[in-house]
């Protein structure tokens, strides 16, 4: 046995010690960083840690192992991507060597999955951003110094950020947060999105969006509307029932109260309402018991999360651009619809018009405001309100847009591919043009390819989902968010000691996350900033980014308990009959 001695830059002295001239251990500050039987430890470790990570992980981080006994294990039995950090040389070239001589083609296997660095920092931690999910961390204790401590802390804290704040968005939150669980006072109202999965399979269906070319097209659509289904969004509505067309599906998304005005009216038609879970309450709540309502998922953890356990089934979600005409597609394309018409698609301002003249809002807008105005002066206005941009007509004309419209023609040429076994058509209006989607000019070129055929009606046959069995869910939901809630005070708790924060603490804090993540109902809780202040390695500043993630978690939490607790107590003032 021989024992090679080197002095590192800050006066650490390291050895690495050989037996029968293979690397077997490393004594660090006085310690050995293996035991006895490194390779028998090893294998302990890796069932361990392999038992309890997540199996869609696609990378293992490596930070501080010594020799890199645990990389015999995941060589052998894994074909994740093991990037390895090692900050000192001496003992990353002894690791090498050793890897060298025990494991075959090991140069071979280094180059297709081994990465191996000299530094993990903050840098590193700071570009996983929601990435840092596919990530899993390995380390040896013994190694660790206090900044790794450190490091090591806030690679988990922001892992646990982006595991609670999956693609959630905050601009409307408290107002999504009120309209939901207002909505599911009336559950017992509503069939979930799945029961139109191909209901209109290979048959042809009109959406009606609110441009200003639906004006131009109504007696068209008024002279076949026999021949197709039609899917009406909020904005067109006033118009289609004005002229005495009736849509067979109205659609309505936008959260806000004002979009409301678009249906209060219409709240009795003989039409299939499909909302958004968070559409503002009134709408839901107007509509009686004999009409349907169709109740879709979003990418909001806590309206998933709860319709799935309302309908004992997994929701489906539509797919959003930002437009209630995008939401539309994905629903066309959902009920099987083929072929699928547009009509009021301008995504620009023809004629310097922004919606059909009907638009309800548009109409009371201008009342309220301005009784002197004109409609024109006030379509003229909204379309000065954003920066003027432009797009090609079919003549390859310079036509009147904005950012907002160019992000929803964006949005249905980058997704064209999702939907390109359909065929979709725009009854044309001298707008924006959408690349591969094909245009129609005129009545003749519509009554070509139009064809109604069997009204499918088994929506009034699906037994409806009660709200009994959601206020049990709900129950359990308060019991659930309070005691995570106690969670997290003890591990405020522990944050908030003035005293160093011991690796034995962070472990106890660790398992305390362990415990919450536990929790299913964690994925219902919206954090709304960034973790953007991860730029230092001192104690003090982990501990403040820590309290601050939690407690942001915490007022997450709250919100839900008291908005559960509302809904619950005002739900006796439903008729439960059907």
């Amino acid at each position: 046995m021989k024992i090679d001695t080197m002095q590192s830059s800050n006066l650490k002295e390291v050895e690495i010690i050989y037996k029968n001239d293979l690397p077997i251990n490393v004594k660090f500050q006085g310690k050995f960083i293996h035991s006895i039987n490194p390779g028998v430890e090893a294998k302990r470790q890796f069932e361990h840690f392999i038992k309890n990570i997540n199996e869609k992980k696609e990378n293992i981080i490596f930070f501080k192992i010594g020799l890199g006994f645990i990389i015999d294990e995941f060589i052998e039995k894994t074909s994740l991507k093991l990037i390895w950090f090692e900050p000192i040389e001496k003992i990353r070239n002894a690791a090498i060597e050793r890897l060298s001589k025990t494991i075959l083609n090991f140069y071979d296997i280094q180059n297709k999955r081994i990465f191996i660095h000299s530094e993990f920092n903050l840098e590193y931690i700071k570009k996983l951003n929601e990435s840092i999910l596919n990530y899993e961390i390995f380390f040896l204790k013994s190694y660790l110094d206090k900044n790794d401590y450190v490091l090591i802390d806030l690679f988990y804290k922001k892992k646990f950020y982006f595991q609670v704040n999956l693609n959630t968005l905050n601009k409307f939150e408290d107002l999504w947060i009120s309209n939901f669980f207002k909505n599911l006072l009336f559950i017992n109202k509503v069939y979930p999105i799945n029961v139109l999965k191909n209901i209109i399979a290979n048959q042809t269906l009109l959406i009606v969006a609110g441009g200003p070319s639906l004006d131009e097209w109504i007696p068209i659509i008024k002279k076949y509307k026999e021949h197709f289904w039609i899917l009406s969004v909020d904005t067109a509505l006033n118009t289609l029932v004005k002229n005495q067309i009736i849509p067979d599906f109205i659609l309505s998304v936008d959260a806000q109260s004002i979009n409301y005005l678009y249906l209060e009216k219409y709240t009795g038609l003989e039409s299939t309402f499909i909302i958004d879970p968070t559409t503002y309450y009134q709408l839901i709540k107007r509509i009686n018991y004999q009409k349907k309502v169709v109740i879709f998922s979003n990418l909001l953890p806590f309206v998933s999360y709860l319709l799935d356990k309302a309908f004992s089934e997994k929701v489906i979600e539509l797919k959003s651009g930002g437009s209630v005409a995008t939401i539309a597609l994905d629903l066309a394309s959902l009920m099987g619809a083929n072929p699928i018409f547009f009509c009021g698609l301008d995504l620009s301002f023809p004629k310097n018009l922004i919606h059909t003249k009907f638009s309800l809002v548009d109409m009371r807008h201008l009342f309220k405001t301005n009784r002197t105005h004109s409609f024109e002066f006030f379509n003229f206005k909204q379309t000065r309100a954003l920066t003027k941009k432009f797009c090609f007509n079919h003549q390859n004309q310079i036509v009147l847009t904005n950012d907002k419209l160019l992000i929803f023609k964006n949005w249905f040429e980058k997704n064209y591919h999702s939907y390109k076994d359909k065929n979709i058509y725009v009854l044309y209006g001298n707008g924006c043009i959408i690349q591969n989607f094909q245009y129609i000019f005129n009545e003749n070129g519509f009554h070509q390819l139009i064809n109604k055929s069997f009204i499918k009606s088994s929506i009034e046959e699906i037994k409806q989902k009660k709200k009994d069995n959601l206020k049990k869910t709900y129950y359990k939901i308060i019991k659930n968010l309070i005691e995570m809630d106690k969670i997290i005070s003890n591990i405020n708790k522990i944050l908030s000691i003035k005293e160093k924060l011991t690796f034995e603490k962070l472990q106890e804090i660790h398992i305390l996350e362990e415990k919450l993540k536990s929790y299913e109902e964690l994925q219902m809780i919206i954090i709304n900033e960034p973790l953007n202040n991860l730029t230092t390695n001192t104690f003090k500043e982990n501990i403040q980014i820590s309290k601050e993630i939690y407690e942001k978690i915490q007022i997450g939490l709250r919100k839900l308990v008291k908005k559960v607790y509302k809904s619950l107590h005002i739900s006796h003032i439903i008729d439960d009959k059907e």
